[in-house]
């Protein structure tokens, strides 16, 4: 909306999205987003008076739309600047799992309740367990999307791992931040049942724990909550993000998840 907006006052538009148009089920505009997270745009040249623009009039309509052009080109490097977004979205991690980026199981991928990457149902235990709603968009990492036919049916069992792909964090990057949830009932305990995450150091293999929830005896309902991590003892080194939780105990209930896991842009020059 930002970029539409700030296009729209060079060239003199109204910003709309394809639909306000026309009905139609789905652009390549849509698809671009969507897919690849490209935000692209169409600039109509006809006059609202007619469907096609009469050829004398081409050189004066792709004139006045020069500096919109040229402004939206400008943007590339970070698109978010313009809604004032770039400290979060513009560093060298921002995965919102609306779209798949290569994170990899590492532990049984056919476990029911292992992190995947989906849509989650609802799960309800004297509170809820799995949220159905994301933090943001639609999809998120959960132990286990779907909800069975019990509580306990596709819950987390035994540990799962899930690693990000290789991300390179430049000097004056800013810290990891997430958010995410770990619900259990209260048959938890510390030593059986927790959510972690660390910090991989590509060239060594050492994993280094920067965040820990233990499992409490208490029942302990799912809310997203927001975590900051400082990696300056990363900089300049290739990372990879390891999420784990784990359900170590018996008859227990555990629910994990994670959503828009960001390494944030902090003093990095704008582009």
């Amino acid at each position: 909306m930002a970029l539409g907006k700030a296009m729209a006052a060079r060239n003199g538009y109204t910003p709309r999205q394809a639909g306000d148009w026309y009905v139609h089920s789905g652009t390549a505009l849509d698809w671009l987003y969507g897919r690849h997270r490209i935000m692209a745009f169409l600039f109509e040249l006809e006059p609202s008076t007619s469907l096609y623009l009469p050829d004398e009039q081409i050189a004066s309509e792709t004139g006045r739309n020069r500096s919109a052009a040229l402004f939206l080109l400008e943007q590339a490097g970070c698109p978010w600047a313009a809604a004032a977004k770039s400290w979060s979205n513009c560093g060298p991690l921002y995965d919102d799992f609306e779209t798949s980026r290569g994170w990899t199981l590492e532990t049984n991928p056919s476990a029911l309740g292992a992190w995947r990457r989906g849509n989650p149902q609802g799960v309800w235990w004297r509170g809820a367990k799995q949220l159905n709603k994301t933090l943001s968009g639609s999809y998120a990492l959960t132990t286990g999307p779907a909800a069975g036919s019990s509580a306990s049916a596709r819950d987390l069992d035994g540990l799962s791992r899930i690693v990000s792909p290789v991300v390179l964090v430049p000097a004056g990057a800013g810290p990891l931040s997430f958010r995410y949830y770990f619900a259990h009932s209260n048959a938890s305990r510390p030593a059986d049942d927790w959510f972690r995450v660390s910090v991989e150091d590509v060239a060594t293999s050492e994993r280094t724990l920067v965040y820990e929830e233990q499992g409490t005896p208490t029942d302990d309902d799912a809310w997203w909550k927001r975590v900051t991590v400082p990696l300056d003892a990363w900089a300049d080194k290739e990372i990879r993000i390891v999420v784990e939780a784990r359900d170590g105990g018996r008859g227990n209930i555990v629910e994990a998840g994670l959503d828009d896991v960001r390494i944030e842009r902090g003093s990095l020059a704008t582009p």
